[in-house]
């Protein structure tokens, strides 16, 4: 997460949302959201992002993320994507936790993975004490499965979501507890499912040709009985 390189974009907000896929890699999108009155003093919000941007450059292409600017009419966006083959490597190496608490932590405890909030939440804290002014935060992470345990502030489906504003209690946690092995049960049912999918795709590419080959086979043999007739 970035939100660490859009600090002086008073008032944003953001959704950031980690998808843990069937085949357990990761992907990561955080969609960052300013007012384009922030940029009054610029040719436009795409260069009033651009300026701060390309100052962090080598640390977006370090944790490769990528980004792009969008604009609207009364907003702007800056969206960071980055996938990752490591769930833990992910979450623990992540720029954005930082911001949002001291550590969120990731382990791989027991065949288990713990995903855990530490210290109390700094969206709330008063501005001057505050490493990037936001108003408010969305986190969303995506499983394949269900949770074992969760303290999310709503759940849908597999879905896990967290709201963070100025009124949100410094005591404010996340808490999420995976089963590793269901994601690893997931991941070989959803690889089986693939593989007979593709033996039925193979299969009818086989009936599709057989029967191509078929018709061929018995117009070329009416054209011969045709012919052999007129002599």
């Amino acid at each position: 997460y970035l939100l660490v390189l859009i600090i002086f974009l008073t008032g944003c907000s953001v959704n950031a949302d980690i998808t843990i896929n069937d085949n357990m890699t990761i992907s990561e999108n955080v969609n960052i959201a300013f007012d384009n009155s922030l940029a009054e003093n610029y040719h436009s919000p795409s260069q009033y992002a651009s300026d701060f941007l390309d100052y962090y450059n080598s640390a977006i292409s370090l944790k490769n993320y990528k980004y792009k600017i969008e604009e609207s009419n009364v907003k702007s966006y800056v969206n960071f994507s980055k996938k990752s083959k490591n769930i833990c490597d992910n979450i623990n190496y992540s720029l954005f936790s930082q911001y949002l608490y001291k550590k969120i932590n990731c382990i791989n405890e027991d065949g288990y993975f713990i995903v855990e909030s530490k210290g109390e939440q700094l969206i709330s804290v008063p501005s001057s004490k505050k490493k990037f002014n936001v108003e408010t935060v969305k986190l969303s992470i995506n499983l394949p499965i269900r949770a074992l345990e969760n303290n999310a502030d709503e759940v849908n489906g597999n879905t896990y979501i967290w709201y963070f504003d100025e009124n949100s209690s410094f005591n404010k946690s996340i808490y999420l507890r995976i089963s590793k092995n269901a994601l690893e049960e997931n991941k070989n049912l959803v690889m089986q499912k693939e593989e007979q999918l593709n033996i039925i795709r193979k299969g009818i590419i086989i009936l599709v040709i057989s029967v191509g080959i078929i018709c061929v086979v018995i117009l070329t043999y009416k054209k011969y009985k045709a012919n052999k007739l007129e002599y």
